[in-house]
């Protein structure tokens, strides 16, 4: 066991795991996972409801500020630029408002952070941090203090941020998932018993990938599951190789540590899709010059924008935007307007059917 933290108080230790669900988590994996049943034996638990939309961002920035997405200016991974109709920007760390680690810092707390979103560029924390899955490719500006890096792939080669997880050959995209998390807890281990730190961070974006890349192998809902398929039983299998981690991590903790086990999000199989622009441009709102033939990235769709009103954009959890007289570069909607249009597309958008013919969440 190490010290207590700085000042004698109790250490703080948070553990993200990205997409890990209560289904799983609470029930499905638990028998993998004897550290988290300790831990839910000696402690509390409940279901957390996420943001809209329950995304990683805006979900992560949200609990780690305490502020709404509306408030970070954050929806997703990919936002309006200058209200440009096809230029687009990803978030970074500098956010309106300090997170919580910034906070602590700034009270003088020992911190320590890996991985926590978001973390591109890595802040300037009262003590270390390296930064998260949304690090660009060949970036090396990815610890604080910047000599963390060159001390970390020294010792552990090169870093993992994340795996190609739509990637169609699934064993090696689970040994990668498997690899990359080992790697990151082992680092945590080496750096959490450095000192005795008043707050220590990890996120795992693995979990994420695996329910991502392998739902419809280990979920008997998903209309693809197939009963006896290698990969029936990866979730429990992956998720008890994140209880080993947690427990090494934990060992080297004293008893007092408080433990504080989150998730952003949930998962579940996909049952279908539905092509927003498509249905807009069905109904008259999104108006084309070139009408696409086949399935084509919207910013490269020919749109005659000084007839559109509406268009979906930013992501696959169908952000709608308004064509805003005076704002936007060919606005066609008067701003009185939008609260009457914005009536009438959630009308009309309710009156949609799922897959099994029910109503479609709205």
């Amino acid at each position: 066991m190490t010290a207590a933290g700085r000042g004698g108080r109790p250490p703080l230790i948070v553990i993200g795991l990205d997409s890990a669900t209560p289904e799983h988590l609470f029930g499905i994996c638990l028998p993998k996972m004897p550290n988290v049943r300790r831990l839910l034996a000696r402690g509390a638990h409940s279901v957390l409801r996420s943001t809209d939309p329950p995304i990683s961002i805006p979900s992560w920035p949200v609990m780690l500020t305490g502020v709404d997405p509306g408030t970070l200016g954050l929806y997703g991974f990919r936002h309006r630029k200058s209200f440009s109709y096809t230029e687009t920007y990803g978030p970074t760390s500098k956010l309106p408002v300090p997170s919580v680690w910034e906070l602590f810092s700034s009270a003088g707390r020992r911190v320590c952070t890996i991985g926590m979103p978001l973390g591109y560029p890595p802040l300037p924390v009262n003590g270390l941090a390296i930064s998260d899955f949304l690090t660009p490719a060949g970036a090396t500006d990815w610890t604080y203090p910047p000599s963390l890096a060159h001390e970390i792939e020294g010792r552990y080669g090169h870093y993992r941020f994340d795996v190609t997880f739509r990637a169609s050959e699934r064993r090696q995209l689970y040994r990668d998932i498997v690899q990359m998390t080992q790697q990151r807890w082992a680092i945590a281990e080496d750096l959490y018993q450095r000192e005795p730190w008043d707050v220590f961070a990890i996120h795992e974006i693995g979990v994420d990938r695996l329910h991502h890349a392998y739902t419809k192998y280990f979920d008997p809902s998903h209309q693809a599951f197939v009963p006896g398929n290698p990969f029936e039983h990866v979730v429990e299998e992956y998720y008890g190789i994140v209880d080993e981690c947690i427990g090494r991590l934990l060992a080297t903790a004293p008893e007092d540590a408080v433990v504080v086990i989150v998730s952003d999000h949930g998962s579940m199989p996909m049952a279908g899709c539905f092509c927003i622009n498509s249905w807009l441009a069905e109904r008259g709102y999104l108006k084309f010059r070139t009408v696409p033939t086949e399935p084509t990235p919207f910013e490269k769709c020919d749109v005659d924008w000084a007839t559109t009103t509406v268009w979906g954009a930013g992501g696959y959890y169908a952000r709608l935007f308004f064509n805003v007289r005076g704002r936007d570069p060919q606005g066609t909607v008067d701003p009185a307007d939008v609260p009457a249009l914005r009536a009438r597309l959630l009308g009309q958008l309710g009156e949609l059917k799922g897959p099994d013919g029910g109503a479609m969440p709205v």
